[in-house]
C-alpha cells in the first residue's frame, strides 16, 4: 500500500470520531500529504475543510494555510497570498501560527516581486516573542539571502551572524546557509572566512554541490590550486547539466579569469570544466 493510500484510509477512519476530533486529524493529515508534495489533493481536501459552515476558527485557518502552501508550490503566488491573509484574520494574536503565516506568505511575496512586503513579513515574524526556534531561523536565513540578492551585503552578514548566534536551524538548512554565507564573505573578499564557512556547511550535508565550487574558488584565491583542483573535480561528479555548471561554476571562474588572469591553477581548472561542460551538452543533444 502506498503513501496516499494509507492517507485516504485516515480520511476514511475519521467518520466514527467526534466531529471536530475527526475534523482535526483530517487537517493534519492534508498536512502530510502536503510534506509529501501531493499537493492536488492538498487543495481538494483543505478548499473541503474550509468550505464547512460549522468549522472551528482555528481548523479552518489550518486548512487555509496548507491551501496556501499548495497554491505556492504549483506557482498561483496570488492564490497564496489571499489564503494565507484569511488564515492571519483568524489566527489573530496566536504567536506560533501567524508567524508560519507570515514566514511562508513572505515567499509568495517574493514569487510576486513585492519586496517591500516580503521583508516586513519576515521582519515581523522574526520580532515576535513567541516563534517557534526552527521557524525564527527560517525567517533569518530568508530574510539574509533577500538582504544579499539586494546588495546588502553588511545587513546580510550581520543576519547570518545572528543566525548562528542564537537560531536553532534544521541541520539541512544550517549547511545550507553557512554555504550562503560562505559565498558572502568570498564577495566581500574573505577568502578565508569563506572557505571556512563553507567546508562546516559541507561537513554537515556533502551534497551541496555548489559548495565544492565555492570551495574551489577561495582556495584559488588562497593560491592553493592542488586543493581547490580536487574540490572542483567534486562539484564536477555532482553536476548533472550544462545549465547547472553554468550557474553555479563556469560564470564565476570566468569572473575570477577577467579579474585575476594570472591566478595559479586557474587554467588548468577552466579547461577541465570546460571539457565537462562540452560532454554534458554532447549528451543533452
Amino acid at each position: 500500500m502506498g503513501k496516499n493510500d494509507a492517507d485516504m484510509n485516515e480520511f476514511n477512519d475519521i467518520s466514527a470520531l467526534d466531529p471536530e476530533t475527526a475534523l482535526a486529524q483530517l487537517v493534519d493529515a492534508i498536512g502530510e500529504l502536503l510534506d509529501i508534495g501531493d499537493y492536488d489533493t492538498v487543495l481538494e481536501e483543505s478548499t473541503q475543510v474550509i468550505e464547512l459552515e460549522d468549522a472551528p476558527p482555528h481548523l479552518q485557518a489550518d486548512a487555509l494555510a496548507h491551501r496556501a502552501m499548495a497554491k505556492s508550490e504549483l506557482g498561483d503566488a496570488e492564490g497564496a497570498v489571499e489564503d494565507f491573509n484569511r488564515a492571519a484574520e483568524i489566527y489573530g494574536d496566536d504567536g506560533s501560527r501567524l508567524a508560519f503565516v507570515l514566514v511562508h506568505r513572505s515567499t509568495a511575496y517574493g514569487n510576486l516581486g513585492m519586496a517591500e512586503q516580503e521583508i516586513a513579513d519576515l521582519n515581523q515574524a522574526i520580532d515576535m516573542p513567541d516563534v517557534p526556534p526552527e521557524l525564527h531561523a527560517y525567517a533569518l536565513m530568508n530574510r539574509a539571502v533577500i538582504k544579499e540578492q539586494a546588495g546588502d551585503l553588511v545587513a546580510a552578514a550581520a543576519d547570518y551572524e545572528i543566525f548562528f548566534r542564537s537560531a536553532q536551524p534544521e541541520p539541512h538548512n544550517e549547511a545550507w546557509t553557512r554555504c550562503n554565507y560562505g559565498w558572502l564573505l568570498y564577495r566581500q573578499g574573505d577568502y578565508q572566512g569563506s572557505l571556512e564557512q563553507t567546508q562546516m556547511g559541507l561537513e554537515i550535508d556533502p551534497e551541496i554541490s555548489f559548495g565544492y565550487s565555492n570551495v574551489g574558488l577561495a582556495l584559488l584565491r588562497l593560491g592553493r590550486y592542488r586543493e581547490a583542483k580536487r574540490a572542483y573535480k567534486q562539484a564536477l561528479k555532482m553536476i548533472g547539466s550544462t545549465e547547472e555548471l553554468d550557474a553555479v561554476m563556469l560564470g564565476d571562474l570566468k569572473t575570477l579569469e577577467a579579474e585575476s588572469p594570472d591566478t595559479p591553477g586557474l587554467a588548468k581548472i577552466l579547461k577541465i570544466v570546460e571539457k565537462r561542460r562540452a560532454k554534458l551538452a554532447k549528451r543533452e543533444g
